[in-house]
């Protein structure tokens, strides 16, 4: 049945009986380290529906059991067990649960590059997406080793990549970033960065419009609120220590920032976004 996107009003819905598990990057700051803002299980009751017109995240969505639709190209199409729903960030997408669903997904910046550019299911025949949230999940609320944590976390990066069919061998440039995303409470520049790569100051612009369609200043700030955002909606650290996190000597410097960067202040994003 085709559907009237006008129709579809901003949706989220968990539903009173749906049970959640769900990693937080306060619980495993790898996952900021990884460009992911949350990840989780849902065993969804018949309540649960979602639809988001503009997100700015991408999400990963893997169908394990039970009933569930989705929509792509105007349409709502039953998902399958062992099929993900891949959705791109500033893409309107929407999904619902019919029967028992149980679901595993991820969240991920929208500085993190995949080939997907439009709502799509795509094959997860693999287990290793859900066994990872699953053994993540138990070893955060259990032992908490941080080892432990930071392993499971990065096989579940690795299992999402090889989902999107992301190429996990990354250039020096995408190498560079990865690293600045690791620590963006370093002051970093862009003749430092620069420096780092052994090119000019203007060859690396040229590199990074070419490879991320904006200029190293605008990615740099990208990645630094989309971090922000994250924290925002993810922890209950104050605007302070966010502002620092994220390399902001000032609080208001840093709220002006993120307000032009999102249209809200800190506090009302969060407020609008925070569990």
């Amino acid at each position: 049945m085709r559907v009237d996107h006008i129709n579809l009003r901003e949706t989220h819905i968990i539903g009173d009986h749906t049970k959640e598990q769900i990693v937080q990057p306060h619980d495993a700051p790898a996952l900021g380290r990884h460009q992911m803002r949350l990840c989780g299980m849902s065993q969804a009751d018949e309540t649960f529906s979602f639809v988001r017109k503009r997100p700015r995240t991408h999400q990963i969505l893997v169908s394990l059991s039970g009933s569930g639709r989705v929509l792509v190209d105007g349409a709502w199409h039953q998902i399958k067990t062992g099929e993900a729903y891949v959705t791109p960030a500033g893409i309107m997408h929407a999904y619902y649960a019919q029967k028992n669903w149980c679901l595993a997904w991820a969240i991920y910046d929208a500085a993190f590059d995949i080939p997907q550019q439009t709502p799509c299911v795509v094959a997860a025949s693999e287990t290793l997406f859900s066994q990872c949230i699953a053994s993540l999940h138990q070893e955060v609320y259990g032992i908490a080793d941080v080892q432990c944590i930071d392993a499971w976390v990065t096989l579940l990066h690795t299992s999402t990549c090889r989902l999107l069919g992301v190429e996990e061998n990354a250039s020096p440039l995408q190498r560079l970033w990865q690293e600045v995303a690791f620590d963006l409470s370093e002051g970093w520049t862009i003749a430092g960065l620069a420096a780092r790569m052994g090119i000019s100051e203007e060859h690396f612009r040229r590199l990074c419009h070419e490879e991320y369609k904006m200029s190293p200043q605008a990615y740099l700030l990208e990645l630094r609120m989309q971090r922000a955002a994250s924290l925002l909606s993810a922890t209950s650290l104050n605007v302070g220590a966010i502002a620092m996190q994220v390399a902001y000597q000032n609080p208001f410097a840093f709220a002006t920032a993120f307000k032009r960067w999102s249209g809200k202040s800190p506090s009302a994003y969060r407020k609008e976004t925070g569990e």
